[in-house]
């Protein structure tokens, strides 16, 4: 009985160090490890924020701690990630971010919180409603800082960058745009007369072909060798020029 009752206490602790979330089961754990020596029953804002503020780096960020994990767990070190930090759907929405505690050498106990991230950012939004399989021109979009999330792609998103690119889905005025929601358009259409050039041991050969796919910068298509009829893949350099790279 005593071996039964010391197995349920382990599989219950671990149980919350995987997923950070007391089951129902592990409803009795709490009170087992708050007895035992270097165990906080309680994590509060005050001892996760230095360690978010850490993660965050040189952004100067504002954090508000919503909810931490409730379980108990070891005392040691508080780590989070911005990895492990989850964009919200919009940009004063709440995010879930995952941290542990390092505590009796590398040992990791998972906690969580629910925090609300605002800092100083740019983004880039469109002026008017844009369709989709539009081509985004200057006038359409603009520049502007905002009090938010700080996502990933704003920060390295311009609107110089933007403009030209094909909208994968309807944008209406006002609302971001966003690296995912666009593409590079098609520099080579499909049925086009294109130069091929191969290159080998310093001797440079061209030959018109036909592209065979729709293309863009970088990408492998298949194009027809007018004379031949053999079809090769080769790299789209521009609008009217595939290379066909050799092996090495």
């Amino acid at each position: 009985m005593l071996k039964l009752f010391l197995v349920s206490i382990a599989a219950s602790w671990l149980a919350i160090a995987a997923d950070g979330v007391p089951s129902q089961k592990a409803a009795v754990v709490p009170n087992l490890l708050s007895s035992l020596p270097g165990v906080q029953t309680t994590l509060t804002a005050e001892m996760v924020l230095p360690a978010m503020h850490a993660a965050m780096g040189p952004l100067q960020a504002e954090i508000q701690v919503i909810e931490v994990s409730h379980f108990p767990v070891p005392e040691g070190e508080i780590t989070f990630t911005l990895g492990d930090l989850i964009a919200p759907p919009t940009a004063t929405g709440t995010s879930r971010w995952r941290g542990f505690v390092r505590a009796g050498g590398n040992r990791q106990f998972a906690i969580w919180a629910i925090v609300r991230v605002n800092a100083e950012c740019r983004r880039v939004v469109a002026t008017v409603a844009l369709r989709t399989g539009q081509a985004i021109q200057a006038e359409q979009i603009t520049e502007e800082s905002y009090t938010g999330f700080p996502f990933k792609a704003d920060a390295s998103w311009t609107a110089t960058q933007i403009i030209g690119r094909i909208l994968l889905r309807s944008v209406r005025a006002g609302d971001p745009v966003s690296p995912p929601m666009v593409v590079e358009p098609m520099v080579v259409a499909k049925g086009t007369e294109v130069m091929v050039q191969f290159s080998a041991a310093g001797v440079v050969l061209k030959f018109p072909a036909l592209a065979e796919r729709a293309g863009r910068l970088g990408d492998i298509i298949p194009v027809r060798n007018v004379s031949s009829g053999k079809t090769i893949p080769a790299k789209v350099r521009s609008a009217n020029l595939v290379v066909v790279e050799s092996a090495r």
